[in-house]
């Protein structure tokens, strides 16, 4: 989306300067997130999100890749390939129903950071729904 970014820099600073003693904000980040995420959370979600699109991302991220350096051979079976320009879109399809299912105020990702503000115990439950549906996915939290 076209200030995609800057519409969200607006929103936290807007969250930010009305906060009540209440409220509390939160910034997540997943460790090693784009190496992680499963293949098939991207592929189910490519399916729903951009069924046009499926068969070619079934056929790059259905298997597993073998990477070679020299002599070794690395098995990669999760994750988006590193250079892939679309991977970022790839994770973001896998994540995006992970930040709809929440319920605080504010909530925002970008790539592997999600933000969440509003009232402290819808942002504690928040946090709690992510670290749970994370793991579905392959994701986890660096704390």
């Amino acid at each position: 989306m076209s200030g995609g970014c800057e519409a969200a820099v607006h929103a936290t600073r807007r969250f930010l300067n009305t906060m009540t003693n209440d409220d509390a904000i939160v910034k997540l980040d997943f460790s090693n997130a784009f190496n992680t995420v499963r293949r098939d959370a991207i592929l189910n979600a490519v399916s729903i999100k951009l069924p046009e699109i499926y068969r070619f991302c079934h056929s790059a991220y259905s298997e597993t890749s073998y990477l070679q350096l020299d002599n070794n051979i690395i098995s990669s079976a999760e994750g988006v390939q590193q250079g892939d320009p679309m991977g970022p879109l790839l994770f973001c399809l896998a994540l995006q129903p992970i930040l709809a299912s929440l319920s605080s105020s504010l909530r925002l990702g970008y790539l592997d950071d999600v933000t969440i503000g509003g009232n402290m115990s819808a942002v504690e439950n928040d946090v709690n729904i992510v670290l749970t549906s994370c793991k579905v996915i392959g994701l986890s939290l660096n704390s």
